[in-house]
């Protein structure tokens, strides 16, 4: 079976183009659940609009720009791989993730979504090469992207419905890192230019904008200026560019995180610490006393017991564990041990508690989460004993 390249969920609409123009569709649509839709027919739409001046209107406003967008993308000859028709809708939802562009109205997000470029990176082929000017943010919609630093190390990976570029296009930084696709993938790329001509007609986005670069400079020299004040032997990894966008996506897998305020996970993902680890590696050992929660970006690592017993199995880029331990130190319930190269962020508890008491409502969920994730695992002790 053919793989799609996207899921469309509840809410979701398709097929508009169909009814403004006469074409072919550009993609099949299969159910792969059962599904309940609302099929609204061109001759109905077009009965229901026709004694309604305003609603025509809207309509010829909303055929024209759709047609504009069309006539560009169609002379893309990799859209024809996203189907070309739903790449606009697709785009708008990928914008939204963004947490800069969360609360944009919906018109400066339709405007983007408008300039968004789909093409396909065959495996292996380099995204974008370190040194180079940050000219574009890109979002996947499928495959998977390996982020590779200037010694060749994977220090992330990268997967469906990430993005990455937004910190450099903020702060008109160069390229930290590059990007290969680790399978055939496809992305969308939305260029700097573009984005200024659209923020340009937006004022309120604009100053947004201007004060999301001046909050994500100012941490970035905050936590430059600590370091060069630790001696060379003891200096930890400084977040890049890269490490922000990775750190602030793998913290806001955590629940907890979950619809909470953008400059709160950026300040965390400022404190984590990239690490590289090798074969056998153990990143946390049981019995040791935690103090702090690791995320791991890539590779592969063995779960086990006190006992000696391999419980579970975990993969890059989606396994986060120690979580317990940015609150309180106890001692760690299981080994984590690398079975292949991985890269992990830390988050040490200090950095944590640090940037948690501005946010003492947020601090208190996490507690809670954190708790009964300690009762769960002292149940299945006695249940084991």
């Amino acid at each position: 079976m053919r793989k799609g390249v996207h899921i469309s969920k509840l809410a979701s609409f398709f097929g508009e183009l169909g009814v403004l123009f006469k074409f072919k569709r550009t993609a099949t649509v299969t159910a792969i659940t059962d599904c309940a839709l609302l099929v609204v027919m061109k001759q109905r739409m077009d009965e229901a609009i026709s004694s309604n001046a305003e609603l025509i209107k809207i309509v010829e406003e909303f055929a024209a720009n759709k047609e504009a967008w069309w006539k560009g993308q169609k002379y893309v000859s990799s859209q024809a791989s996203f189907g070309a028709e739903f790449a606009h809708d697709i785009a708008r939802k990928d914008i939204r993730k963004l947490p800069i562009f969360a609360s944009a109205s919906e018109s400066f997000i339709q405007s983007l979504a408008m300039k968004t470029k789909g093409f396909v990176a065959e495996e292996n082929e380099v995204i974008v090469s370190i040194g180079e000017e940050s000219d574009a943010i890109y979002f996947i919609l499928s495959g998977v992207l390996e982020v590779v630093g200037a010694n060749g190390a994977i220090h992330a990976e990268m997967t469906d419905g990430a993005f990455f570029g937004e910190v450099g296009v903020i702060l008109e930084l160069k390229r930290t890192a590059s990007i290969r696709a680790k399978v055939k993938s496809h992305i969308f790329r939305l260029n700097k230019s573009d984005l200024d001509d659209v923020i340009s007609e937006f004022p309120a986005m604009a100053e947004a904008l201007e004060d999301a670069a001046s909050e994500r400079y100012a941490l970035f020299m905050q936590r430059s200026k600590a370091d060069e004040t630790v001696p060379t032997v003891d200096k930890k990894h400084v977040p890049d560019q890269f490490d922000i966008e990775i750190g602030s996506q793998s913290l806001s897998k955590l629940s907890i995180f979950h619809g909470v305020d953008s400059s709160l996970v950026a300040q965390l993902s400022m404190k984590m610490i990239r690490k590289t680890w090798n074969v056998d590696e153990i990143i946390i050992k049981c019995g040791d006393i935690g103090d702090g929660m690791f995320f791991l970006a890539a590779g592969d690592a063995d779960v086990i017991a006190e006992n000696g017993d391999v419980v579970d199995e975990v993969s890059g880029p989606s396994a986060y564990f120690g979580e317990v331990a940015l609150l309180e130190h106890i001692p760690r319930t299981a080994t984590v041990q690398c079975t292949t190269v991985c890269s992990t962020y830390e988050l040490k508890q200090k950095d944590f508690l640090a940037v948690m008491e501005r946010f003492p409502e947020i601090a208190a969920k996490f507690k809670e989460t954190a708790d009964s994730r300690m009762q769960k695992h002292i149940l299945r002790s006695s249940i084991v004993a």
